[in-house]
């Protein structure tokens, strides 16, 4: 078995992308930020850390970081993931998180432990979920969908830093980054009800999906069904765009969310864990 980095995101999509993109919803948030990496004018701060680990010339485990972000794991035997603590480790024996299909994060933080003097906690439980239709039963809430607009900037980074601060981000995250950039990229939207009562943003395009997020409504506008109508447009929207399907991310211990997406349309792909390393 063998691992080989990657010095550019260009040349980690062309060894893996076919691979990845054989479960692309699961493997939507390594695709999706490879690609924003290999598209980016700007230089990240820190350069990112690409792996893929490969069998007998045939993939079979891919890993990204874009520091000082936690690594993202691809679905790989344990055989593969030693490979990559070893190599990791030998860059740096810190590492702030991993997130990856729940087997595959929990095996990578047992060896990553016994190789380092960090300790594991084990973080939230998530589900990937992916749509190609949205259901026609939706409620219609009062008001109406729209895109974001320059003027809503200042709102949109106020209610971005609301959905880190209840979503428990920990990672060195701007508000203000976030709302900016979904805004540039035409990728943040309201519902409005006289005035903006939820919010939906997308990003993360893959080849054939685009990963939805963002979604937040204030508790005062809570339980009228705008953040379904806000999410279920948006979606209905993406997908008359060229995309096959629409992901996103839920939290397990949020069963409110859960139900609410599974009523657009949504179906579970796979659950993903991460775990957290501290001294």
């Amino acid at each position: 078995m063998i691992l080989s980095r990657h010095s550019g995101a260009e040349s980690f999509l062309r060894r893996a992308g076919l691979w990845l993109l054989q479960a692309e919803a699961e493997n939507n948030l390594i695709l999706g930020i490879a690609g924003e990496i290999a598209t980016t004018s700007k230089a990240p701060p820190h350069p990112p850390y690409l792996a893929t680990i490969e069998r007998d010339g045939e993939i079979v485990g891919c890993a990204l970081r874009a520091p000082p972000h936690k690594l993202l794991v691809s679905r790989c035997p344990v055989e593969a993931l030693a490979l990559l603590v070893e190599d990791i480790a030998s860059l740096d024996k810190t590492l702030p998180a991993v997130l990856g299909p729940e087997a595959v994060a929990s095996s990578f933080a047992q060896l990553w432990t016994k190789r380092t003097a960090q300790r594991a906690r084990t973080g939230k439980r998530q589900r990937i979920h992916e749509v190609r239709q949205v259901s026609s039963e939706i409620p219609r809430p009062p008001g109406a969908f729209r895109p974001a607009l320059e003027s809503d900037l200042e709102l949109a980074t106020a209610w971005a830093g609301a959905f880190l601060q209840e979503a428990g981000v920990w990672e060195p995250t701007d508000p203000a980054q976030i709302a900016r950039e979904r805004l540039s990229q035409n990728g943040l939207f309201l519902w409005e009800n006289g005035e903006p009562v939820s919010i939906a943003a997308c990003s993360g395009k893959t080849s054939n999906g685009i990963r939805i997020n963002l979604v937040y409504t204030p508790p005062l506008h809570r339980r009228r069904g705008y953040a379904s109508a806000c999410v279920a447009t948006l979606t209905r929207k993406l997908l008359q765009q060229e995309n096959r399907f629409c992901f996103l991310f839920t939290d397990l211990a949020n069963s409110v969310s859960n139900s609410i997406y599974r009523r657009i349309g949504y179906q579970p792909v796979c659950d993903m864990c991460d775990y957290f390393f501290e001294q």
